[in-house]
């Protein structure tokens, strides 16, 4: 289950769980989207320190009187004036509350709360610029879109030999090669992820990592007691959401729900089992299958052939040929049934079992005897062959309009008014179910199907509970489902074609249109972005920006009558006003930038003489109006 990040899209699409608004998103590759969020978090930073110019601006206003104040109102209407950082704004606020105090009514006061909102400040944009990013990507999920230079279904070669015939031997070797591969892949993802934790590495190949179901017991799915002792387990999805659970992202309109249900007990073979005492072959006759009168065999030889577990199955679909009939109380006309043979063999059970498929009770003539007064004793099988009939059940719904449950071909060839799309989803859920079968999951695999084998070394199993073949069929039906996600994510990126084995391109819109629509978990290195919290960053910093550069124009532009104030506060013009107190003329003084003569040439404030008019030495208090100063 192999794949790289070119089997992943990049670019803009439609997270249909989200909607068209929430759910559209942005996928990049590594590369561009560390540039992205690079971008984004140099951004919010430069918006930070515009907004940060936005609200000293407010501050000062807010501030400014024509009443006359103390020093340390002078000295922070400056800082809100002239500092460019929220960092030295707040190391100023905190010296002023220093050096100040004793000398101004309040300082702590009136200082330590602005060094606190400026230091939050800092905080809270250094916490914008690096998680504004990782929220925008949270905000998209983990859905990544499958995409891949081949798409469509899959089929087997039909090559011709040398007398021009069709080779089926070859295609039929071709085609069980591959559905044995992908029950082999589904069997391990399902011991993994649904028997372990779906947070397990290589647990994000699909949409959905888990699909959950219910068990529970019933009746007997059969006719004429053919049920030995009512051991009936049934196995339920629930209507599985052809977006939600399946991958397939449409919007809501155009989605399906699919729904399985498998009905499987263990069957009882008196009445349909067939020995001689002169004979080691034991047959039993369930329907017959292809060339033969009965449904399958057994030789006594195999008991004492060092063999271990065998699974063979076989199936009857309903309304078409299969390669057997079953008898007419196995006989459904809306249900699949599929059959499962499970031999022993040569098994040996260190303490008897109660299960009904792996009952063992038989004390074998195999002991060992580890003491003199101890002797391990093994057992042997109770039958030949255990079987296990299912009946497979489908159903589809689109909207409220549900079809019954029943057998494959007769849901999936109903007419259910479906748009053309759904029809496309539809006839993709058809396709890949009929590997989804238990007969279909088992097959090729034999023994190895087993969880049985996970506790057994060689021919000796230890103990093994009495609902162990529960455990057999739901480890068969998770393998099932997962083959169901398989085969849909395949459509859209093929994989384990294996020879003789080619992909049909899509015939119609609809198939087309499918190759883009299948989602997985599986992000191969990508990241995506919610392209409304992009919107939302860019905008709102766009707009932060523009009111930055424009509100000292627009506050010139109106009159603000405090904005004279905000002039003559900057630095520039507090400059100016100490080299014209020092004797040095300047020209545009109520601008923002105060100008000298042309090639008016000073040295520094330190080497000028003071100017006695303007500057008082003895004069401890400046009793005049601020606005007359300024």
């Amino acid at each position: 289950m192999s794949a790289d990040s070119t089997s992943i899209y990049t670019g803009f699409w439609v997270n249909w769980s989200h909607g068209r608004v929430l759910g559209s998103t942005i996928t990049l590759s590594a590369r561009n989207s560390a540039l992205l969020t690079s971008f984004i978090a140099t951004f919010v930073t430069i918006v930070g320190a515009q907004l940060w110019k936005i609200l000293c601006f407010i501050f000062h206003q807010r501030r400014t009187s024509q009443k006359p104040k103390d020093g340390l109102y002078h000295q922070q209407q400056n800082v809100f004036r002239n500092s460019s950082t929220p960092g030295g704004a707040a190391w100023s606020f905190i010296l002023q509350s220093w050096h100040w105090s004793g000398r101004a009514r309040h300082v702590m006061l009136r200082s330590l709360p602005w060094a606190l909102f400026s230091v939050s400040y800092i905080f809270v944009f250094a916490a914008l610029s690096i998680f504004g990013s990782s929220e925008v990507t949270k905000a998209a999920g983990q859905d990544r879109l499958i995409q891949s230079s081949q798409c469509g279904y899959w089929a087997t070669n039909s090559s011709r030999n040398a007398e021009g015939d069709y080779n089926t031997q070859t295609a039929l070797g071709a085609f069980g090669a591959k559905v044995l591969k992908d029950s082999q892949d589904a069997s391990a993802y399902a011991r993994k992820c649904y028997d372990g934790s779906a947070d397990a590495l290589g647990c994000d190949m699909y949409a959905t990592p888990v699909i959950r179901w219910e068990g529970k017991a019933t009746d007997c799915p059969f006719r004429d007691n053919i049920c030995w002792r009512n051991n009936t387990y049934q196995m339920d999805t629930g209507l599985l959401d052809s977006h939600d659970d399946l991958g397939i992202n449409t919007p809501v309109e155009e989605r399906l729900k699919y729904r399985r249900v498998t009905t499987c007990t263990v069957l009882d073979d008196k009445g349909y089992i067939e020995q001689n005492n002169h004979s080691a072959l034991v047959t039993w006759n369930y329907g017959p299958s292809i060339g033969q009168n009965y449904t399958t065999s057994y030789s006594k030889y195999a008991l004492h052939s060092n063999i271990g577990y065998v699974v063979n199955t076989d199936y009857a679909n309903a309304g078409v040929d299969s390669s057997w009939t079953p008898s007419a109380p196995l006989n459904r006309t809306d249900a699949d049934v599929q059959m499962v043979f499970i031999s022993a063999n040569s098994m040996l059970y260190s303490v008897p079992v109660d299960d009904p498929v792996f009952s063992a009770h038989v004390v074998s003539g195999f002991s060992v005897r580890v003491s003199d007064s101890q002797q391990l004793v093994y057992y042997e099988a109770d039958t030949f062959v255990s079987f296990i009939a299912c009946a497979e059940q489908h159903q589809i719904c689109h909207g409220d309009a549900c079809t019954p449950l029943s057998a494959h071909s007769v849901v999936f060839s109903q007419s259910q008014g479906l748009t053309i799309l759904q029809e496309a989803i539809s006839q993709r859920i058809a396709f890949a179910t009929t590997f989804t079968g238990v007969a279909q999951v088992i097959n090729g695999r034999s023994g190895t199907a087993l969880r049985a084998l996970e506790t057994a070394q060689m021919t000796q199993q230890v103990s093994l509970p009495a609902n162990q073949w529960q455990i057999e069929l739901s480890s068969w039906f998770n393998t099932g489902l997962v083959i169901l996600q398989s085969v849909l994510r395949d459509y859209a990126n093929p994989r384990n074609l294996g020879p003789g084995n080619y992909v049909r391109a899509p015939k119609t819109p609809a198939e087309v249109a499918m190759c883009s629509m299948q989602k997985t978990q599986a992000t191969y290195g990508t990241i995506s972005f919610s392209v409304l919290g992009l919107a939302i960053i860019l905008v709102v910093g766009a707009i932060v920006l523009v009111i930055s550069c424009i509100f000292e124009t627009v506050a010139s532009f109106i009159g603000l009558k405090s904005y004279q104030n905000w002039i003559l506060d900057d630095k520039l013009q507090l400059q100016r006003m100490v080299f014209e107190g020092r004797g040095v003329s300047w020209l545009n003084t109520q601008g923002p930038i105060p100008v000298t003569g042309a090639r008016e040439r000073f040295p520094s404030v330190a080497h000028l003489p003071e100017s006695q008019a303007l500057i008082p030495k003895d004069s401890k208090t400046v009793g005049v109006d601020v606005t007359e100063v300024r």
